[in-house]
């Protein structure tokens, strides 16, 4: 049991987050141990992973290995891609629902077609295996971000003729 000391921070080492932060990367490991992982350096990560074994069938196995994220493109890409997510899920959870209809009111053509582009990769990467998205968040929250998102992508138009006419 846990008790509560008067401050969330009491008793932390300094400068640490997530002590245990490589179990998210050790985890996509496990689950797709047929995979082959790429991680960007992070020395603390690292060296923890350096001392895990992992086992399949009684077998021990290593699907992973860390890189200079400046010497691997593919490295780049992903940071690339999380980075945008990143920002598109904060500015999604920082503005509300009658927020984002309002801009989605506004949208032009190509907005709207890289909204929905965006909405139809997640789509299908959660269609492909539920286990592709990593998420931290609450099923609530996700469920809130991909309506917000539908509202600006695939179902901006539907949005705009019932909106059209009414203020918001």
């Amino acid at each position: 049991m846990y008790k509560y000391c008067g401050k969330l921070t009491q008793n932390n080492e300094p400068y640490m987050l997530i002590q245990e932060y490589y179990l998210f990367y050790s985890e996509r490991c496990e689950i797709f141990s047929k995979s082959r992982h790429i991680f960007d350096e992070e020395f603390t990560v690292q060296k923890q992973m350096s001392e895990l074994e992992l086992h399949e069938n009684g077998v021990q196995f290593k699907n992973w290995q860390f890189v200079k994220s400046h010497e691997n493109i593919y490295v780049q890409i992903s940071d690339l891609i999380a980075g945008l997510l990143r920002k598109l899920f904060m500015f999604l959870d920082d503005n509300s629902l009658t927020d984002i209809i309002s801009l989605a009111m506004k949208l032009n053509d190509i907005q709207v077609k890289n909204f929905t582009i965006l909405c139809n990769l997640i789509d299908k990467s959660d269609d492909k295996s539920h286990l592709f998205i990593k998420n931290a968040n609450t099923p609530k929250n996700v469920n809130e971000r991909m309506m917000k998102l539908q509202y600006l992508g695939v179902e901006n138009k539907r949005i705009k003729k019932e909106v059209s006419g009414n203020e918001l």
